[in-house]
């Protein structure tokens, strides 16, 4: 609910940059389906009910609540502003992307300042760049038109490529990290967590780096997908045994 209050306020910011793009022109502030007013007043009764119901958590609420805060004020506050001035931006949006999966590791019970903790943050952290990258690529003529700062206009669409490999690269070693952890209780997950991130970062950086036509769709969707999977891959098993 906190997230869907920070979503409204940063579709009500940027309602008049989205215009310009095809993929957010059909948003309902855009469009103007939905009010400024009516925005605004769902975002309060979302972050009102949200930050409650985070509150009433038995582990660690003043945690929970303080880090839901920061990673509000990070992305409405200082990511939304960024963006129009440059392409670093990109980092503290990475971090309130981040913060969600450690709020809700602190509100299950576990340590802030644990390994599991810190990998889940470093994992989120190095997905949202590639994540982005393709969403550049996917609609590359849109953010060529649009002056905005962003990295197709500068390293044009194969450096953009040769990016999103190196991070995605990353995101593969981190989640194999994992296997290193407590959060790894049986051989099986071991192997296949390591077997889930090499599959990544090897067919990602062969679609990447080669000259064939890349469907950056697909890929984008392949790249949720693996994550996905290695959440399951770590979930799973302690919810069975």
């Amino acid at each position: 609910m906190v997230a869907m209050s920070g979503a409204t306020v940063n579709s009500l910011q940027e309602r008049d940059i989205d215009r310009q793009f095809k993929r957010t022109a059909s948003r309902p502030l855009v469009r103007k389906t939905v009010s400024g007013t009516f925005a605004i007043l769902q975002s309060v009764i979302l972050f009102t009910f949200g930050l409650l119901l985070l509150g009433t958590t038995d582990a660690a609420p003043k945690i929970v609540v303080s880090l839901v805060i920061l990673s509000l004020l990070i992305y409405n506050c200082l990511y939304t502003q960024l963006k129009q001035k440059t392409v670093m931006a990109i980092i503290p949006g990475a971090i309130c992307g981040a913060l969600p999966p450690v709020i809700g590791w602190v509100g299950g019970g576990g340590a802030l300042f644990s390994y599991v903790a810190l990998l889940l943050f470093v994992m989120l952290f190095l997905w949202q760049v590639p994540h982005f990258c393709l969403v550049l690529l996917l609609h590359k003529e849109d953010y060529l038109k649009v002056e905005q700062p962003n990295f197709i206009r500068m390293f044009a669409e194969r450096g953009v490529r040769h990016l999103s490999t190196v991070w995605i690269c990353g995101l593969a070693l981190v989640m194999m990290l994992f296997a290193l952890s407590t959060a790894a209780i049986s051989i099986w997950q071991i192997f296949l967590v390591i077997v889930n991130a090499l599959v990544l970062a090897g067919v990602s950086s062969y679609l990447l780096l080669s000259q064939l036509p890349v469907s950056y769709r697909n890929l984008f969707i392949f790249l949720n997908i693996m994550l996905g999977n290695h959440m399951l891959i770590m979930a799973v098993p302690h919810l069975i045994f």
